[in-house]
């Protein structure tokens, strides 16, 4: 008689095996994802926010070089500073204009000349 040989175990990984594999790494994709997101967002909050100090930082330089020489200075509201240089008869004028800083100089209160300094 002859003697039947065993039987070969097949190779391979059956469908379970894959599909755990597959949701394994959807996690794993999905993770490494949000974690993108997050430092993309943090990284576009901290542009706009050096945006926002560099645009101060300029016009609190603008008023400090202009105010230096100012022999009036008057304040006409929050939104609104006016001042005169020694020997001028311009008249200059810092206000807020919704987010906007702007520096005007009159001259008999026609606008001579008008400067976005600031946004934001």
């Amino acid at each position: 008689m002859k003697a039947i040989p065993p039987a070969r175990r097949q190779e391979g990984y059956t469908i379970l095996e894959l599909l755990a594999a597959l949701a394994i790494f959807g996690l794993i994709i999905g993770a490494i994802y949000s974690f993108y997101l997050a430092g993309l967002n943090s990284w576009n909050r901290g542009i706009v926010q050096m945006d926002s100090q560099q645009s101060a930082r300029i016009a609190m330089d603008k008023m400090i070089r202009e105010l230096r020489y100012a022999s009036a200075v008057e304040l006409q509201s929050d939104e609104e500073i006016r001042f005169q240089l020694t020997g001028d008869t311009k008249t200059y004028l810092f206000r807020k204009s919704g987010r906007e800083l702007i520096f005007e100089s009159k001259l008999n209160n026609s606008t001579k000349s008008h400067n976005k300094i600031a946004l934001g």
